[in-house]
């Protein structure tokens, strides 16, 4: 299986965000090549003399930086979604920084990241198994210190079965059809 790749278009001239979004799997082993055509006000931009970098601004203040190649007005970047911590979910305000040779630098369009949680390292059943006997200690000490008596085995939810015949409650019942009372006149 090849390195899965993703293709998008960012302008150095225009500073709005645009509406591509890069899509990246937590933890991926071959990472996600993110081929980037790059345009000046729309027009090919020559990306000669400089090195690309995706900058990935996180959310525990660090940002992630990853250099790639260049080629004419297309970068490739591998990203390394390892790099990107144990985060999942949208990151906003990502872009391709352009560092010239001769020190110049340009930047893109920020664009967001959406790294998609792996569900490989879900929940171990022991883990689930403990966090449900916490849950169960947790609530009986809840119920003890509001003082709810209920054995653990009560299933009942206090609502007994009744024939329809006997009434519900201290008010007299209704005839359906009159609207009188019972034994009413």
């Amino acid at each position: 299986m090849g390195t899965p790749r993703q293709m998008l278009t960012l302008d150095v001239g225009r500073r709005n965000a645009c509406r591509n979004t890069v899509y990246l799997g937590e933890g991926d082993v071959n990472g996600t090549m993110l081929v980037i055509s790059v345009t000046e006000y729309g027009s090919p931009f020559d990306c000669e003399g400089y090195t690309p970098y995706l900058m990935v601004p996180l959310r525990d203040g660090s940002v992630y930086r990853k250099g790639g190649t260049a080629t004419g007005n297309v970068v490739s970047i591998v990203v390394d979604e390892s790099g990107l911590g144990n985060v999942n979910g949208r990151i906003p305000n990502a872009y391709v920084s352009l560092e010239g040779e001769d020190g110049t630098m340009t930047s893109t369009q920020r664009f967001d990241v959406f790294v998609v949680e792996s569900h490989r390292e879900a929940v171990a059943p022991d883990s689930f198994v403990t966090d449900l006997e916490s849950l169960t200690t947790r609530v009986a000490a809840l119920e003890k210190a509001l003082g709810i008596d209920r054995e653990p085995d009560d299933t009942t939810t206090g609502d007994e079965p009744t024939t329809g015949d006997e009434p519900t409650g201290d008010k007299p019942t209704t005839d359906d059809d009159t609207g009188d009372t019972e034994g009413g006149a």
